[in-house]
C-alpha cells in the first residue's frame, strides 16, 4: 500500500511496476485515488519527519523551545500536540500559552510538506519509467484546512496533472499554482454541484473549460442519484427524461 510514511523504496517499486504495465497504453495520467486527504496520523515515520522538519525550520533546539514553550533536549524528542491541547493552553485566560499554538501550526505545515514531498517523489518515480504520462491528483473535494495535509499551492507543483471539480476556489487556486507545462482538467457529467444544476453543467462545462484554459474535460456518468442524471446523450449532453 502506498503511504507517505512507508519506506521510499516500497512506494517507488509499487508505482514503477504499475507504470511498466500501463505505460504502453494511451493513458492521460496516473492517479493515486479519489477525494483523498492525509489525516493526522503520527506514526513513527511521521514523527521522524516532524523532528527533521523542525530542525530544518528552527535550526537550534533552544529556538524551537522558545517558539513552542517546550523543553526538549534535542530534536529527536519532539512530539506532536493535539489541536484541543493547543487551543486550551492558548485560551487559558490566566496564563495564555501561545507557544502551544505555534507548536500546532508548525506540525500542520510539516504534514503538508511531507505530503508534497511524497507526491513529488512518486511523480518523479513514474516519469523515470513513463516520461509521457504524469501523476495526477483527482477530484479535489478536500479543501485546504487543518488536519487534511493539503496545501494547494504546494501540491500543484508536485503533479503533472490536476483534475478538479468545478468549485471556483479549488479550481482557480490550482489553475494559478500549477507548474509550467502541467495539465489541468475539470469534472462534469451526471452531477452539477457548485456552479450549475446537473443538466446545465453538462451543457455549459465544455465552454467553461475552454475559456478557463483546461487541458481536458472529464465526464462522469455514474448511476443516477438524487436529482443528478446518470446518462449521456450521443452528443455528450444530458439525456433528459
Amino acid at each position: 500500500m502506498i503511504s507517505p510514511t512507508a519506506t521510499p523504496d516500497v512506494n517507488t517499486d509499487i508505482v514503477q511496476a504499475a507504470a511498466r504495465r500501463l505505460g504502453a497504453y494511451p493513458l492521460y495520467h496516473y492517479t493515486l485515488g479519489d477525494d483523498f486527504s492525509y489525516p493526522e496520523n503520527w506514526t513513527p515515520a511521521a514523527r521522524e519527519y516532524l523532528a527533521s522538519w523542525t530542525q530544518r525550520r528552527h535550526g537550534d533546539i533552544a529556538r524551537l523551545n522558545e517558539a513552542w514553550s517546550t523543553a526538549y533536549a534535542d530534536f529527536s524528542k519532539v512530539e506532536p500536540v493535539t489541536r484541543a491541547e493547543a487551543a486550551a493552553r492558548a485560551g487559558n485566560a490566566a496564563h495564555p500559552d501561545y507557544g502551544a499554538l505555534c507548536h500546532w501550526v508548525d506540525q500542520q505545515l510539516a504534514r503538508e510538506d511531507m505530503l508534497v514531498e511524497f507526491m513529488g517523489a512518486l511523480h518523479q518515480a513514474i516519469r523515470e519509467v513513463d516520461p509521457r504520462n504524469p501523476l495526477s491528483i483527482q477530484n479535489t473535494i478536500t479543501y485546504p484546512a487543518p488536519n487534511t495535509g493539503f496545501d494547494y499551492w504546494k501540491l500543484a507543483g508536485a503533479f503533472g496533472n490536476v483534475g478538479t471539480y468545478g468549485h471556483p476556489m479549488t479550481h482557480d487556486v490550482l489553475r494559478s499554482a500549477r507548474r509550467k507545462g502541467s495539465r489541468q482538467s475539470v469534472y462534469s457529467g451526471s452531477y452539477g454541484v457548485y456552479c450549475y444544476e446537473p443538466y446545465e453543467a453538462m451543457e455549459m462545462y465544455p465552454w467553461w473549460s475552454v475559456f478557463r484554459q483546461m487541458s481536458a474535460l472529464n465526464y462522469w456518468y455514474g448511476v443516477p442519484w438524487g436529482n443528478f442524471p446518470g446518462v449521456l446523450a450521443p452528443d455528450l449532453g444530458p439525456l433528459h427524461g
